[in-house]
């Protein structure tokens, strides 16, 4: 069923509700619950419908829960957090953006990280959100009067030396704009794009798409086990577990056992830990994680599949 769905491009949107639809409604160690019952949908469905949840409903009358997809589910895309894009370290004009955002320091020196984080992520944001332009329809025009160019120096008609800088820089900007787009979706696509090499590729394209949908977070349980499915609550039990989790903490380090000199690591261990990795055993460090990359939309690595 696994291959099946990753064959034929089709992904578990999620659920709401209880974790089982089936029973075989009997009785003591004989009783067996299941999830049978599943909606499925592929990638141009999950664009279509983005919104789209599925709950599971009491069961009644069947052995079986009912099942409702809701394609207008209300969900609300919080954009509090802004993601760093790869793409905008192709642009000169984002490293002065870096660079007066950065210098600007005031405040504790406990948050001043922080804020220097937030300060320079908005600001390349708007930047981004404000100058660049959108990839794919720059793409699509840069072919355009390319092609245009091309046709006129075909023709030769008022062919001038300005007509072919202007093709070179055409063809050039085109190059780049290729480029930024491949880092963009080679951060979406993460470790399969590596892997199969192909930068322009559909699959790909639906597969970073898909991601969107299934890493939506529909409902969470809290340590009282608690369920809850609106974002406001969701976003208290994570606060809530986080600030317990990151809380100072008093710890005495008295009796801590003695490390002696002869437990220490050598110089030469120091040296081979200090050194400088090279690209191409970065490259050996990403093709061979093996079971250990992270998991796929169905939770199970591709490695498992060939294996």
């Amino acid at each position: 069923m696994k291959g099946f769905m990753m064959n034929a491009d089709f992904h578990d949107i999620g659920f709401v509700g209880t974790r089982f639809t089936w029973c075989n409604n009997k009785e003591g160690n004989s009783r067996i619950w299941e999830r049978l019952d599943r909606c499925l949908a592929n990638s141009i469905a999950i664009q279509k419908i983005p919104v789209s949840v599925t709950r599971h409903l009491m069961r009644l009358a069947s052995d079986h829960c009912p099942i409702v997809l809701k394609m207008d589910e209300k969900v609300q895309f919080k954009s509090k957090n802004i993601i760093f894009e790869d793409t905008w370290r192709s642009y000169p004009a984002s490293k002065s953006i870096v660079f007066h955002s950065w210098n600007k320091d005031s405040g504790d020196e406990a948050v001043i990280l922080q804020r220097k984080l937030n300060r320079t992520l908005k600001a390349l944001f708007f930047w981004n959100k404000n100058k660049c332009r959108n990839l794919n329809a720059l793409k699509e025009k840069l072919k355009q009067e390319i092609l245009e160019l091309q046709n006129k120096e075909a023709l030769g008609v008022n062919w001038s030396g300005d007509d072919l800088v202007a093709l070179r820089s055409k063809v050039h900007e085109l190059n780049v704009t290729l480029k930024r787009l491949s880092t963009w979706w080679n951060q979406r696509a993460k470790v399969r794009w590596h892997e199969e090499g192909d930068t322009n590729s559909n699959l790909f394209h639906c597969y970073a798409t898909a991601r969107r949908t299934v890493n939506i977070i529909n409902q969470i349980r809290d340590e009282l086990n608690n369920v809850y499915d609106e974002d406001e609550q969701i976003e208290r039990v994570f606060t809530s577990f986080f600030g317990k989790k990151w809380k100072h903490r008093d710890f005495i380090t008295s009796d801590w056992p003695v490390v002696f000199y002869s437990q220490k690591i050598s110089e030469e261990d120091i040296t081979i830990l200090s050194a400088d990795f090279s690209v191409l055993e970065l490259q050996n460090s990403v093709f061979q994680q093996d079971k250990n990359k992270s998991p796929g939309l169905d939770g199970v690595t591709y490695s498992f599949y060939k294996s």
